[in-house]
């Protein structure tokens, strides 16, 4: 007969056996940790931090497509792009939590082109709001406002310095150093009929020839032949041959002259926009400007660049440069030593915004942190860095 005590003893070993198998078996099958990470709701507070590839995928840059246009957008020696749109930008991606790949285009036009396209994802640049683009295209909050203003020539009317200028660009410059050579060149021969015909006529040669050459200019411009009752018939006729072409002469300066003044008059005649017809207008291509131009039946050039269109208005290729006021003032502050101007003031008033493609999916969290942005005083702070009070 089997030992009581025993067997007890073994039910109570196989009881523990069991129970730490039942143990084990709990805690081999228990659920997986959680992984951590930044919900939606604190991504605009939370700084970006590098995850793990195991716990979480790094988030696709966004491509942004920028176009180099002061104050909007820049790009330092050390091909950082900066600017009022750029740092704007990065204080909404910041928020948002979104990595940027940025993306530089050398026209305006093709870069409105790529964000329509779905070729980039957002265009940061001095972007107007228009219908006709927010027909194929979206739009963030407006991030300024603005318009476009016209640019002159700073040069006075009547000035010196305008007056040559106009004489070289019409070539009368040219001309007039011909007549001049001519004259000097004549002077030679002159010098030996004078010393024959004028027993009192030099006889050193340079006093001779300075004698001569004034005698020639005397005679182009006043008509004074210095000659006698007592010359000899052919000094007479080539006298009033002489007289004839300095005739010639002198109406040619003259009107050379006061056509110059005459233009220069009508280049800075240009007070406001409805004196721009009739004058050449450069403008940047496809931009705002552009299209306004066009639709006003101005006679317009077309610039891949304000830098373009700024140097045919000093070069006098062009009679105004159109473009978005902010610009304009910003390009004439950068370069003090170019005779430029703005006059007027703005006109075909509009806001600039960011442009998304057709329905996309970052517009609404871009426009969030813009009102933020705002409400905390940091994007007034950013306008009043590059564009003052």
């Amino acid at each position: 007969m089997a030992n009581p005590a025993g067997i007890h003893h073994v039910s109570r070993t196989v009881r523990f056996i069991l129970i730490a198998l039942l143990s084990l078996l709990i805690t081999s099958t228990s659920a997986p940790a959680v992984v951590q990470t930044t919900s939606p709701t604190n991504a605009a507070n939370a700084p970006m931090q590098a995850v793990a590839p195991t716990t979480q995928a790094t988030p696709t840059p966004l491509r942004i497509g920028v176009y180099l246009q002061a104050p909007f957008a820049q790009r330092s020696s050390a091909g950082t792009y900066y600017g009022y749109s750029v740092d704007l930008w990065r204080g909404v991606a910041l928020r948002m939590g979104q990595l940027c790949k940025f993306q530089e285009f050398a026209q305006f036009d093709q870069m409105l082109a790529a964000v329509t396209k779905g070729e980039i994802d957002v265009a940061v640049a001095d972007i107007f709001v228009t219908s006709e683009r927010a027909r194929v295209m979206d739009f963030s909050h407006p991030i300024a406002d603005g318009g476009l203003r016209i640019m002159v020539n700073r040069d006075a009317n009547g000035s010196l310095a305008a007056l040559w200028r106009g004489l070289i660009d019409d070539g009368h410059i040219e001309t007039l150093g011909i007549c001049a050579l001519a004259l000097i060149v004549v002077s030679i021969p002159l010098l030996f009929l004078w010393r024959k015909i004028d027993s009192e006529f030099p006889a050193k040669n340079h006093d001779a020839f300075a004698e001569a050459l004034l005698r020639s200019v005397t005679l182009t411009f006043s008509g004074k032949t210095w000659l006698t009752a007592k010359a000899v018939w052919y000094s007479k006729i080539l006298g009033a041959i002489w007289m004839m072409c300095g005739v010639g002469i002198v109406a040619y300066v003259t009107s050379s002259f006061t056509s110059v003044m005459t233009l220069s008059k009508m280049r800075h005649s240009i007070t406001g926009v409805d004196s721009l017809h009739g004058k050449v207008i450069g403008v940047t291509r496809g931009t705002v400007a552009d299209e306004y131009c066009a639709s006003r039946g101005f006679d317009t050039r077309r610039f891949d660049g304000l830098d373009g269109a700024a140097a045919a208005l000093v070069a006098h290729e062009v009679d105004a440069v159109v473009d978005d006021g902010p610009i304009i003032q910003a390009f004439d502050l950068a370069h003090p030593n170019l005779r430029v101007t703005e006059i007027g003031p703005l006109f075909e008033l509009r806001k600039y915004a960011f442009a998304f493609p057709p329905h996309s999916s970052h517009l609404h969290q871009v426009n969030v942190s813009l009102i933020e942005l705002q409400e905390t005083g940091d994007a007034a702070k950013l306008y009043k860095q590059y564009f003052g009070d």
